[in-house]
């Protein structure tokens, strides 16, 4: 048996599966120092990953819903390409009008300005008997009038404002203006233009298209800072308002109220500014005025131009507890904030909108108020930074990217 055992540990296989001594075998070196990966600064900030966009070309249906959804998100890249693509295919005229206003308004979000322009030259005179269902008898039996949605015909008229051109803008827009005016004096007569899909304003067709060509023009005026003009026009469309005896009127009619209000506000109109509001309180009543968002917001602004930050600020921050993603509630609290000498505190609402809704709150407003506050405070570069980043991962397409001013 013992010569066995020294046969058996003689054998240079058995000593290589298994030496006498454990000790003497020489252990592996160990592996090279890694450094942990650096941490994400936009996990970092949020405390979870970036949101992703709810949709993408891809996921959506390939038609006219696709495209709405997509734009609902503020994909407007997508949107884009997906109009583009079902504007090659094959469709009844009424139907390629409306992608063609979904495809110029992506890449007006874009500020893809000169293609926009293209491709509205394409459609030629949008009043000409070509975009008439008449011209169709065998697609659109019985139908008559034109099928250029009313949208559609704003747009044109609104889109040389885009390239700097604010003059040829108010002509097309009060050329409108003044059709839909004299449609509206021949009730008899067809509409003009087909009824939008959706619009569930309260007001009559005709009121309802004007107000839109109005509140455009006053879009205008007010780039073009033209504020008193501005303020005549909303004064007569609200009396035009007022007039249509339609009882689920008063929400327009506050709408063009606060927007009133806020107009004088930028005048330095504080009384007017002062009567707009105290009117839309009593078209709410009293007893729901404390609970609308858009009162507080006008108290708080009201209060601001007063050079009131404190009690502005109790304004805004009941606000928000109404409507917790109110952005301009949240950038409003802020500077009051800061002139409060609270800077920590601006900081930490602004942060807070953010971190709470990164897509929705990501206002080009916020960011660029935020972006500054950071250069108030000490190391506020490496913030600056971070925010950079978070609006790369979470903005929609048409942000834009120069409010950062970063160096």
């Amino acid at each position: 048996m013992q010569a066995k055992a020294l046969e058996e540990n003689s054998d240079p296989l058995s000593m290589l599966a298994a030496p006498a001594d454990p000790a003497a075998v020489t252990a592996p070196p160990p592996p090279p120092y890694a450094p942990p990966p650096p941490a994400d600064p936009v996990v970092t900030f949020l405390g979870k990953p970036a949101p992703k966009a709810p949709h993408t070309e891809s996921s959506v249906p390939q038609n006219e819903e696709g495209v709405r959804l997509l734009a609902g998100c503020g994909a407007w890249r997508a949107a884009a390409s997906l109009s583009e693509r079902l504007l090659s295919q094959s469709h009844p005229v009424d139907k390629l009008l409306r992608l063609r206003w979904s495809y110029i308004v992506a890449l007006l979000k874009l500020r893809e300005v000169a293609r926009a322009e293209r491709e509205m030259t394409l459609l030629g005179d949008l009043r000409s008997a070509g975009w008439q269902y008449e011209r169709y008898p065998g697609i659109y039996p019985g139908q008559t009038g034109s099928m250029v949605p009313f949208a559609l015909l704003v747009l044109h008229a609104l889109l040389p404002a885009y390239s700097g051109k604010h003059d040829h803008a108010l002509a097309r827009l009060y050329a409108l203006l003044a059709t839909e005016s004299e449609a509206a004096a021949a009730p008899s007569a067809a509409p003009a233009t087909p009824a939008e899909p959706g619009d569930a304003s309260a007001l009559g067709g005709s009121l309802a298209r004007r107000s839109q060509v109005v509140l455009a023009i006053v879009n205008v005026l007010c780039a073009l800072n033209d504020y008193p003009n501005a303020v005549a026009h909303l004064e007569q469309l609200l009396g035009a308002v007022e007039q249509q005896a339609v009882a689920d009127s008063a929400k327009e009619r506050a709408q063009l109220l606060s927007l009133l209000g806020r107009l004088h506000l930028q005048l330095g109109n504080l009384a007017a500014a002062d009567d707009a509001f105290t009117r839309l309180e009593a078209v709410l009543g009293s007893s729901a005025a404390d609970g609308s968002v858009p009162v507080r917001i006008n108290r708080g602004m009201l209060a601001m131009a007063r050079s009131q930050y404190a009690p502005a600020l109790i304004e805004f921050e009941a606000a928000r507890k109404l409507e917790a993603a109110n952005a301009v509630a949240a950038n409003n609290a802020a500077v009051c904030q800061l002139y409060c000498c609270r800077l920590n505190d601006a900081v930490a609402t602004l942060e807070a909108q953010i971190k709470a809704d990164p897509r929705g709150a990501m206002h080009e407003v916020i960011v660029s108020n935020l972006s500054a506050l950071y250069q108030m405070r000490e190391g506020g570069g490496n913030f600056k930074g971070t925010l950079e980043r978070l609006v790369i991962a979470a903005a929609t397409d048409d942000f834009d990217m120069g409010v950062l001013k970063l160096e």
